[in-house]
């Protein structure tokens, strides 16, 4: 009888710090990002490029891109909320943009577009419908 074993999890990203809450007045938000950004080719790492000078501008917070895969290139056409690979680069660069921001005392804010969503491919119909990401969820309740 053969038997196969499941490899652990990939372990999760250590959490980052939270910054102290500021009040609604000492809030600067930055759009980090244009229509355009998404083919440029790893835009986080241009944001992260930049974390010295928003800091020294003064920014709080830095609103970044959609970040889970999507029908359109620039993301508001979500299909995989969990793929967090898109044009705008990989799950990692994200990663690093956050902790790098947070190192920087910048909050960053995403721009999470659920009510946008889309399949990943189309039907013989045309239309958006045939979704290829499925996400497994088990709970486990020991009660």
């Amino acid at each position: 009888m053969e038997t196969t074993t499941t490899p652990p999890p990939a372990p999760s990203p250590a959490p980052l710090p939270s910054l102290p809450a500021l009040d609604v007045g000492e809030t600067v938000l930055i759009q980090a990002f244009g229509w355009s950004s998404c083919r440029v080719g790893n835009w986080y790492n241009v944001i992260k490029q930049a974390v010295p000078e928003l800091q020294a501008a003064g920014f709080t917070h830095v609103w970044l891109p959609p970040p889970s895969q999507s029908v359109s290139r620039e993301g508001y056409l979500p299909s995989e909320l969990y793929n967090l690979n898109t044009p705008y680069g990989g799950k990692e660069d994200l990663i690093a943009l956050c902790a790098a921001l947070n190192d920087a005392g910048i909050r960053p804010v995403a721009d999470i577009v659920i009510n946008h969503r889309s399949a990943g491919k189309q039907g013989p119909d045309g239309r958006w419908n045939q979704f290829t990401y499925v996400v497994i969820l088990i709970i486990h309740c020991d009660w």
